[in-house]
């Protein structure tokens, strides 16, 4: 999947939380399947191959990638 179309599954709403600010919301990424998978398969291509013993995801949505991204691994 191109970067592009993942994009478009990433919701924009745009001023908030204030007027010129641009907030992403990606729990639309997260349920549509094909893209979530896409994307946590780019993540993970960087990395396969290199030792790795752990991933760390920093704050909620980090939770969620890193964990996908670890079982994509192996690590989990």
């Amino acid at each position: 999947m191109l970067v592009s179309e993942l994009k478009k599954s990433i919701r924009e709403v745009p001023d908030f939380p204030k007027a010129g600010i641009n907030f992403y919301d990606v729990s639309t990424l997260f349920r549509n399947r094909e893209a979530f998978g896409a994307t946590v398969n780019r993540m993970v291509e960087r990395f396969r191959g290199d030792p790795i013993d752990a991933l760390a995801g920093i704050e909620a949505r980090g939770f969620v990638l890193a964990g996908a991204m670890a079982y994509a691994l192996g690590l989990a």
